[in-house]
């Protein structure tokens, strides 16, 4: 009452809620279906010790969660559901966190990221595409998500004060 709209000089998001929506299932493919490829079915002998901080067995399958979650989220984006920019927020700082995690392995690397890439790419291809890209797929699913949180900030009944629990 009184003051602004905590999305008041925001940019105007016009890309639709079916465009997010494809972006949520993309990322959610990518998180689950893509990794399985990418780490072999578990199998790959060097996706994990590359990076074991990240790529464990257990932070892959945790990645696969998250893959799920963006999938169970994907509903709210069609019209006339309630929006979720909350859950969206906080999908987009996981993504955020997991680009930020692949400039720092680059940054990390003896020689160049470069020379790394290709002698994984000598020994297992699939691990040294995985490490080439994780980090822009992941920066890709945060304008995604980001796109999301703003967008559903910014819906007029939201504004309205639709969405407020009375009872509080």
């Amino acid at each position: 009452s009184g003051g602004q709209h905590p999305t008041a000089g925001l940019p105007t998001m016009t890309v639709s809620w079916a465009n997010l929506q494809r972006g949520f299932w993309f990322n959610g493919f990518m998180n689950t279906v893509g990794l399985l490829i990418f780490n072999q079915c578990f199998t790959s002998k060097l996706i994990t010790p590359t990076y074991p901080e990240l790529f464990s067995t257990e932070g892959m399958l945790t990645i696969m969660l998250w893959g799920g979650a963006y999938v169970a989220a994907s509903p709210s984006l069609k019209p006339g559901r309630q929006k979720q920019p909350y859950t969206y927020a906080v999908f987009f700082v996981e993504k955020v966190f997991y680009t930020a995690s692949h400039v720092l392995w680059c940054t990390r690397q003896a020689g160049s990221p470069l020379d790394t890439l290709t002698a994984l790419a000598a020994q297992e291809p699939m691990t040294a595409l995985f490490y080439a890209g994780y980090g822009l797929n992941d920066l890709l699913g945060a304008f995604c998500f980001g796109a999301a949180t703003i967008k559903a900030l910014g819906e007029p009944h939201r504004r309205a004060g639709a969405f407020v629990d009375k009872n509080m």
